[in-house]
């Protein structure tokens, strides 16, 4: 008996269905080989989306649209027009390709009866404005009528974008709680298409990066690395690495975020797309900077500008550098931008407190405070609450008010219950501050305290600047020493490698293209993790580490 043909159509959807792209990728194009077919290109776009990024995708669905077109297939055409300028507006930041294909789409439909794709028009139109309470009518609109249709995909996908909208103004318990029923129906099988996940996934780590929900996240994400896949793997993340080191950086695997950050960061630069949640250029300078490498992240940060996370790294690299008046000036323009009545001002009023006090502004700063905690007292969040009652404090002890140490070891709880670490550090460092004349012994327990939280989170400049203020307190505490390398990043095990050869920083430095200043940096910061005093017990631990540990670094 012969063997039935396999439909390569069936065999890519079923490919897609399972998150086999390569299979899905030459199934679609084995049905191409047989004629040119519209449904096949639509495919091969989809599939393409996953391993070549959207310009591939966007290609191939253009040449999709133009074959339903002469097919006289509105519906369909229709359907192409609104993911394409979805895919222009949130891959791209192409506003006037993604107008254009979202009015021509808009028009198609207007011809029809009520279909799934009017739900996804409302969608496009959501993430397209900029008002976050229009964008909240539209992803309303998307949710009745998805669920009028009975379509789980797109009512997970409303569900996010909703929840999103009215995280932006202010409303976070209504927000998350839409992005807790979503998650839990796309993990419980409901969705059928693996884009649904991944596109929530994305709104979900931008709604928990403006509350601060760490938490949530980190309980989703392992979640979600326990959901079964046929090649025991989750491929949702895939698309978006900024998602994935988000992920990440939420269960404290820095060292695995930057790697992805940097892979990311390399395919926008050769793609010419942009982030869909967060810029990964400015992303990976801010958390370039929290290790204490400003000048790599000064590199970057050019790319990346206007971003907000690009005004928080630029905010602290001043801070770093001495220069107050610097981060007030990013963070003022900022403000104008976004005003202060909502979610995204938090960061810049927390860092605005710190540059005016730096400043010796104390009225500036008590006015920034004030701006925070009015935000405070609206927003359904700790985190807000938390940051609050850190700058209420810091602004008390430098101006030596009443109630200064119980906020900010208020402050220092808050951050603890909501798992953020290096904010707890943070603040146990300011508390030191203000104990300095206060209370010595209290101070360096403090300080240490703080010391070790920084080490443990990889904030190095601050971790040193902990360390600086024990030795002003006569305390020469330093982090514990490490037991094997593994604590270094790939760069400073290679550095440090190098300095069990005996090379000096500008040496290191030709050997790594990099600058002298950055080897130094890498120097000092191998030094601190490995708990050694010089180079030469650098050199002694390359030749006692390395040799023995080869194979891990």
């Amino acid at each position: 008996m012969a063997e039935q043909a396999v439909d390569p159509l069936a065999a890519g959807e079923a490919a897609l269905a399972s998150g086999d792209w390569t299979a899905a990728r030459a199934a679609f194009e084995a049905a191409l080989d047989n004629g040119e077919d519209p449904a096949a290109r639509e495919g091969l776009g989809r599939a393409l989306w996953w391993t070549d990024g959207p310009g591939q995708a966007i290609a191939q669905r253009t040449h999709a649209y133009s074959g339903y077109r002469r097919r006289g297939e509105a519906a369909a055409a229709a359907h192409m027009g609104l993911w394409i300028a979805h895919e222009y507006q949130a891959a791209f930041g192409n506003s006037p390709a993604a107008g254009g294909w979202l009015t021509r789409a808009a028009g198609l439909l207007e011809q029809l009866p009520e279909g799934a794709d009017h739900a996804r028009l409302e969608l496009v139109r959501s993430e397209r404005t900029g008002d976050p309470l229009q964008a909240g009518r539209h992803a309303k609109a998307a949710l009745q009528i998805a669920r009028r249709l009975g379509d789980p995909d797109l009512e997970i996908t409303a569900l996010g974008r909703l929840g999103l909208a009215e995280v932006r103004v202010g409303a976070v318990e209504s927000g998350m709680s839409r992005f807790d029923e979503a998650m839990a129906a796309a993990l419980g099988g409901e969705a059928s298409e693996l884009e649904t996940l991944g596109e929530l996934c994305c709104a979900l780590i931008a709604a928990c990066d403006q509350t601060g929900d760490v938490d949530r996240l980190r309980h989703w994400n392992r979640l979600l690395g326990e959901a079964t896949h046929e090649r025991r793997e989750l491929p949702v993340m895939s698309f978006c690495g900024c998602c994935s080191a988000e992920a990440l950086i939420a269960g404290g695997r820095l060292e695995d975020a930057e790697r992805e950050l940097a892979r990311t960061l390399q395919i926008v630069e050769l793609s010419g797309t942009r982030g869909r949640c967060v810029d990964p250029r400015a992303r990976l300078a801010d958390l370039l900077v929290r290790q204490g490498r400003f000048e790599e992240a000064e590199q970057i940060l050019p790319g990346a500008d206007g971003d907000g996370w690009t005004v928080r790294a630029r905010a602290e690299l001043h801070l770093a550098r001495g220069e107050p008046a610097a981060a007030a000036v990013v963070l003022e323009r900022r403000l104008r931008q976004i005003g202060v009545q909502n979610l995204l001002a938090v960061s810049v009023l927390d860092l605005l407190v710190q540059a005016r006090l730096a400043e010796g502004n104390l009225g500036a700063a008590t006015k920034a405070a004030g701006a925070l905690e009015a935000l405070a007292a609206t927003a359904e969040t700790d985190r807000v609450r938390a940051y609050a009652e850190r700058a209420q404090g810091r602004v008390a002890s430098v101006g030596n008010a009443e109630g200064g140490l119980e906020r900010l070891e208020r402050a220092i709880a808050m951050f603890a219950r909501l798992g953020m670490e290096l904010e707890v550090g943070r603040t146990r460092l300011d508390l030191a501050r203000a104990l300095r004349e206060i209370d010595r012994q209290a101070a360096i327990a403090e300080g240490r305290s703080a010391m070790s939280v920084l080490h443990s989170a990889r904030a190095s400049y601050e971790r040193d600047i902990a360390a600086a203020l024990l030795r002003e307190l006569g305390d020469e505490s330093r982090p514990l020493p490490g037991h094997h390398v593994h604590q270094l990043t790939r760069r400073e095990a290679e550095v440090l490698r190098l300095l069990g050869e005996g090379l000096t920083n500008a040496e290191i430095a030709r050997r790594l293209y990099i600058s002298t200043k950055t080897a130094g940096n890498h120097v000092s910061s191998i030094l601190m993790k490995l708990g050694l005093r010089n180079r030469s017990q650098a050199a002694a631990a390359a030749h006692n580490y390395l040799v023995s540990e080869q194979g891990t670094v």
